[in-house]
């Protein structure tokens, strides 16, 4: 009796495991690696207190999913030095092919004529940067939509989150985590 209990319980599990395999691995986050690839008009801030600075972002997403794309319609992206957001983007939209991997760019750009700073952050910037330890934060939203029309209870609309510290200067691409 045991053993014919186990044999359906087996039977009943190995039937069961594709489709589990499969839903299991449609809803998995694409991962993210974020690279701070140019950067311009942050050194003028040793002359004035107005400060242009120009960002060039790297992203790449990589798609573990085995059944379906990852896409996201847009997004925002804010770099910001001591809390005052010195640029900002927009973030094209993107799919990402089942198990790929793909690279696309961010421009953030300071607003107007640039982003004023006070004479306590414009001395510690000027200082920082001169010590080689200036670091701006970099803060992503990726708004994301279902993209499988089998499945489409499985991925509701959202938004992914990214935040990532960078030394300026610093030019090694960085794994994010994704919240």
């Amino acid at each position: 009796m045991a053993l014919s209990y186990a044999l359906f319980l087996t039977a009943v599990l190995v039937t069961l495991s594709p489709p589990v395999f499969f839903l299991s691995s449609v809803n998995v986050a694409a991962q993210y690696t974020v690279h701070l690839a140019a950067l311009e008009g942050l050194s003028n801030a040793t002359v004035g207190h107005t400060v242009a600075p120009a960002f060039n972002i790297t992203v790449r997403a990589r798609n573990p999913n085995t059944y379906q794309a990852w896409c996201h319609n847009h997004g925002e992206a804010v770099v910001s030095y001591a809390g005052v957001a010195l640029a900002s983007g927009r973030v094209p939209g993107f799919c990402v092919q089942r198990r790929w991997a793909a690279n696309f760019t961010v421009v953030a750009l300071a607003p107007g004529k640039g982003v004023r700073l006070s004479d306590y952050l414009r001395g510690r910037l000027t200082s920082e940067w001169r010590a080689g330890a200036a670091k701006v934060l970099l803060e992503m939203e990726l708004h994301y939509y279902p993209n499988d029309v089998f499945l489409p209870i499985k991925r509701r609309p959202g938004t992914l989150s990214i935040s990532q510290e960078f030394m300026l200067g610093d030019t090694r691409e960085i794994q994010v985590d994704v919240l």
